[in-house]
């Protein structure tokens, strides 16, 4: 014996649930800082104005006692953590940055950041007053008269905040930017621009501090923070640090026009 087969009724009867969708979800909201592109973050102006530029010492990334050793990682290689020179420049629209190094390295984990493993912190500050606890697991407090009002952390990507923690913009490289990378293993070299907008027009009164350390992003991308380093040496930290509560800062440099 066949089954009957059962009858539907027009699909003109039928009434389905419409959407909800709230402003207030996170997904429906657009960014709150400002969102930089390549072309934003890749400018070039060969007539810009140099505000000022550094050596500096070849082999000095051991810490503040000298004794930091690089994790056991055979990625973590000599000199992927040593600024050796750091340039900045302007025009009337952006900030230029130049930071090189004795050696980058590019895993090919992210092969858009074209490099990894190492990270900086710039801050910039007019010495008055400003932020300085630099923040992103660094454990390093900056010195007196070189608080910040603006700080640029710089890993896979760029984020930029003001003093009080608030993000103003952020770089998140595409796989579509490996023809220009943020950084080059070739050139030894991390370059990039801001917009003057976010950073203001450097001046007499500007001191630039750049902290280099090795990038942690916890195996998930992005720009990440800064490595810890413990007394011993292990695969992804870094050894050598005391027991005085240390910072997780390899090498240093600072600058003033």
């Amino acid at each position: 014996m066949t089954k009957p087969i059962p009858k539907f009724t027009s699909l003109d009867t039928l009434h389905f649930q419409t959407p909800r969708i709230s402003l207030d979800w996170n997904f429906a909201r657009q960014p709150d800082f400002k969102v930089l592109k390549l072309s934003d973050i890749k400018k070039k102006d060969a007539a810009a104005i140099l505000f000022a530029e550094a050596d500096d010492p070849v082999s000095d990334d051991k810490g503040p006692a000298g004794t930091y050793t690089y994790p056991l990682n055979q990625y973590f290689r000599k000199g992927i953590l040593d600024i050796t020179h750091a340039e900045v420049s302007y025009d009337s629209s952006d900030v230029f940055f130049t930071l090189r190094f004795g050696k980058l390295v590019n895993p090919m984990w992210h092969p858009d950041y074209g490099f990894q493993l190492t990270f900086a912190a710039i801050a910039i500050g007019n010495g008055t007053g400003g932020q300085h606890d630099l923040g992103r697991n660094s454990e390093y407090t900056l010195p007196a008269g070189r608080g910040f009002q603006r700080i640029i952390y710089v890993g896979g990507g760029i984020e930029i905040f003001d003093s009080t923690g608030t993000k103003l913009a952020a770089y998140v490289p595409a796989m579509s930017d490996t023809s220009n990378t943020l950084g080059s293993v070739t050139d030894r070299e991390i370059t990039f621009s801001i917009p003057v907008s976010l950073l203001g027009r450097p001046d007499s009164n500007w001191q630039i501090s750049i902290l280099v350390g090795a990038q942690d992003d916890h195996g998930g991308g992005g720009v990440g923070e800064f490595r810890s380093v413990g007394l011993k040496a292990t695969e992804w930290q870094g050894g050598g640090k005391g027991k005085g509560g240390e910072p997780n800062v390899y090498d240093e440099l600072f600058l003033k026009q």
